[in-house]
């Protein structure tokens, strides 16, 4: 599962983008993830 996280993430984060994006014009989002792309800290991470 670990290897297949880390094939998809960068797809699965432009998907996302392109879909907040066109939802909200007006707010700028980062071109990238900008936290730690391993699948530990991003499980366990309070992002907000």
């Amino acid at each position: 599962m670990r290897h297949y996280f880390a094939d998809v993430f960068d797809d699965c984060f432009r998907y996302a983008l392109s879909q907040v994006r066109r939802d909200y014009p007006k707010v700028q989002f980062p071109d990238r993830w900008p936290f730690s792309p391993d699948i530990d800290l991003i499980l366990s991470e309070l992002f907000w």
